[in-house]
């Protein structure tokens, strides 16, 4: 994926608050559930808590808790990843009350909707 294809585009910081976003508001993370990728992500971390959130909204249909991301994260492997992660975590919990979230929200669902758009483009060519 080239840069302008991923949130590594927005920076850090966005990438974050879209996390904290994804964790804290059922509401943005059901309406984005299916057109949001981990891969759009520039990190290991940020790319393990995205997935993690994801599938866990997939099957309880709400953001998991602190709680059950640390059951997930037993089974990270090297250690260094899972420091990452748990580093990572604590870091995305500070932008949970940032004023921009809505901004943020707004952002990233016109970015995902553009993904799915060019890749569906890009699939109709081939098939063509």
């Amino acid at each position: 994926m080239q840069v302008q294809d991923t949130l590594q585009f927005y920076g850090t910081g966005f990438q974050n608050k879209v996390l904290a976003v994804l964790m804290k508001d059922r509401a943005f993370l059901q309406q984005v559930h299916d057109i949001i990728d981990p891969k759009y992500f520039s990190s290991d971390s940020s790319q393990w808590i995205a997935k993690t959130v994801l599938q866990y909204f997939t099957q309880y249909k709400s953001p998991p808790t602190l709680e059950v991301l640390k059951v997930h994260l037993e089974s990270v492997q090297p250690d260094t990843l899972k420091l990452l992660i748990i580093e990572h975590i604590k870091e995305v919990l500070r932008f949970t009350e940032s004023n921009d979230l809505d901004f943020i929200k707004d952002t990233v669902k016109d970015f995902c909707k553009n993904q799915k758009l060019k890749a569906a483009i890009l699939k109709s060519v081939e098939l063509l």
